[in-house]
């Protein structure tokens, strides 16, 4: 893997109700090596 890695995830995500759907997208940059995590709280 080369450094600087960035990176998206899109994906479909419900209101709290489940009564819309609405597309959402993260964007991340990694600038160093080592060990990540990428959480997404909605």
């Amino acid at each position: 893997m080369n450094f600087p890695f960035e990176g998206n995830i899109r994906f479909k995500a419900p209101n709290k109700l489940g009564t819309v759907v609405y597309d959402r997208e993260v964007r991340f940059k990694v600038n160093e090596p080592g060990q990540w995590t990428l959480r997404i709280d909605l």
